[in-house]
């Protein structure tokens, strides 16, 4: 067994529904802010995305099987595919801290 996989796997999913939520949060206030509907439409869409990622990562901690139970591709794939949704989360918030940080 591959406890350490499976631990970093739950904490992986843990940050992205922390990291998509926060993102959603701050993306619906700035959507409130926004002059043009222009930007209160991205805006709102993009908090709709991150909603998206962060119920996605809540069913996956609430529903899926520990990581190292399925073959070697199986986990190969809920590796990646987790590694993937949290570094879009993170990396969503990184562009919106920049861009906080221009105001």
């Amino acid at each position: 067994m591959v406890r350490w996989l499976d631990l970093w796997v739950l904490v992986a999913a843990g940050i992205d529904f922390v990291a998509a939520g926060a993102n959603c949060v701050y993306l619906l206030r700035w959507a409130r802010a926004a002059t043009t509907p222009a930007r209160r439409l991205g805006a709102a869409a993009l908090a709709l995305v991150n909603a998206g990622l962060a119920l996605e990562a809540m069913a996956f901690l609430w529903l899926a099987e520990p990581a190292s139970a399925g073959s070697a591709s199986q986990t190969a794939a809920v590796v990646l595919v987790r590694a993937a949704l949290l570094a879009s989360s993170v990396l969503i918030g990184v562009l919106l801290l920049r861009d906080a940080s221009r105001r």
